[in-house]
């Protein structure tokens, strides 16, 4: 299965990547996670898939962080990402904003609506957790786990075979989305 740079399924894989291996990072289970667009660098070709590939594909040292975050900063920086029409989510979330003014009209984990006052761990990349790319909202989270570089863990995540089911059957479900 061939994966385009821009598409859904691209951003779903790199999300939902994220997402386990951030619980990996910090032994408990993590409740989402989210990734930039602009991060995505190349397409991923069928067939067999080499280190170079995937360096393309996410070329910055840009390290997996898993955060705690309230809710209430969440929900900003999920409005953030749809202003730049959606972003990548973990496959556990659907946002649904207004195409015309950017505003969040649902944001849910798990089929539930996000709680402002509850705190969220929340796997990401440490060049978003920093603010980049108007991100402001996660720097007011708490990184509780920091691990490798993001394209060397993703090589032996696909080496291990680990990636195997998400590669064979890719999630085309467009998670952030205007109605």
């Amino acid at each position: 299965y061939e994966f385009e740079r821009k598409s859904p399924e691209m951003l779903n894989l790199l999300s939902d990547f994220v997402r386990v291996r951030g619980a990996e990072l910090c032994g408990k289970p993590v409740d989402l996670a989210i990734m930039n667009k602009g991060g995505i660098r190349n397409s991923l070709s069928a067939g067999t898939i080499t280190q170079g590939e995937i360096i393309d594909i996410a070329p910055f040292d840009n390290s997996i962080v898993v955060m705690d975050i309230k809710g209430s900063d969440l929900l900003e920086n999920l409005g953030i990402m749809a202003s730049q029409d959606g972003n990548g989510v973990s496959g556990n979330v659907s946002v649904v904003y207004d195409p015309q003014t950017k505003e969040i009209n649902s944001a849910t984990i798990d089929g539930k609506p996000i709680n402002p006052a509850k705190t969220y761990r929340l796997a990401t990349i440490d060049y978003l957790a920093a603010g980049n790319d108007y991100t402001e909202p996660l720097k007011r989270g708490t990184v509780t786990a920091r691990p490798e570089v993001l394209y060397q863990i993703l090589i032996k995540f696909i080496s291990d075979g680990k990636l195997d089911n998400l590669l064979a059957s890719p999630d085309k479900t467009q998670r952030m989305r205007s109605f």
